[in-house]
């Protein structure tokens, strides 16, 4: 008895099922020698931990999928009215004022600053439209198209 240290825990494997074994040797004043044994399954101390870790990768898995689902969702309600709006912008700069009639410059979006933005972009386009229909009017309904070219070239002086 001597021999045997005062603690050893050992894992033992019986039938398939796992045992943590703990042997301790307890002396008292009345030099009585005894050792205790003490067994105890692999999954009453182990499982709860495995549990746990499972629901928490779980848990984290699941958290992570919200969290790319809502940025998303978040950069297409950002990104989106301000695509339809440049797209809008590219037809009315060749004067195709279609658009207004399909209706996308009615569409607001939620966030404030690109709401303002599209209802100042669709009161200018409408009041460009309104112009260019009135000059119409007044020209007889021929309007020259001016080039880009046309447009950057300095007139030139009568000396």
């Amino acid at each position: 008895i001597e021999k045997i240290p005062s603690s050893v825990q050992i894992i033992e494997t019986n039938n398939g099922t796992k045992y943590i074994i703990d042997f301790r040797r307890i002396q008292n004043a009345n030099k009585l020698n005894w050792i205790l044994v003490i067994t105890t399954p692999y999954s009453d101390v182990w499982g709860e931990i495995q549990r746990t870790q499972n629901n928490t990768i779980v848990i984290i898995a699941v958290v992570t999928a919200l969290s790319i689902a809502l940025s998303v969702a978040f950069s297409y309600t950002l990104t989106n009215p301000v695509k339809v709006l440049g797209k809008v912008m590219g037809e009315v700069s060749n004067f195709n004022f279609e658009t207004l009639a399909k209706g996308y410059l009615d569409r607001r979006s939620s966030l404030a600053e690109i709401a303002k933005m599209q209802q100042a972009f669709h009161t200018m386009v409408v009041k460009f439209a309104a112009a260019i229909e009135s000059n119409k009017k007044l020209t007889g309904g021929s309007i020259a198209p001016v080039s880009q070219n046309d447009s950057t070239k300095a007139p030139k002086s009568q000396v």
